[in-house]
């Protein structure tokens, strides 16, 4: 991508990269999701100037599939659950960004939800 001076590094995360807090029993470590997020800050600024959009894209919630639809939660509240195709979306509208205003970060979070930070 750097020789080309075109590309699109994106780097899906979740809400736990924008701040440490203490863990729940049987919730994984959040500090490697701090570091991807500050990988695509250093990967910004080494591979920008080159022409590579990179961007961290925080997914804030719970995402549609067979599985999540079975916890408990979804049940009780279906409009907390994500549509991946509109996450999809989000990612796409990342890549063909114009090179003159590219987003670095984006987190998508549920309208029924309040966004982490």
């Amino acid at each position: 991508m750097r020789r080309r001076g075109a590309g699109t590094f994106l780097i899906s995360n979740n809400q736990f990269s924008l701040r440490g807090r203490k863990r729940l029993t049987g919730q994984s470590l959040y500090y490697p999701r701090v570091m991807m997020r500050t990988l695509a800050q250093v990967l910004t600024e080494e591979y920008s100037e080159h022409g590579v959009h990179v961007a961290n894209v925080i997914i804030d919630g719970l995402i549609d599939s067979p599985g999540t639809r079975a916890l408990p939660r979804a049940r009780q509240h279906p409009e907390v659950v994500m549509d991946p195709g509109k996450i999809a979306e989000a990612f796409w509208y990342l890549h063909t960004q114009d090179r003159s205003c590219w987003t670095h970060e984006l987190q998508l979070t549920p309208f029924a939800t309040k966004p982490s930070f």
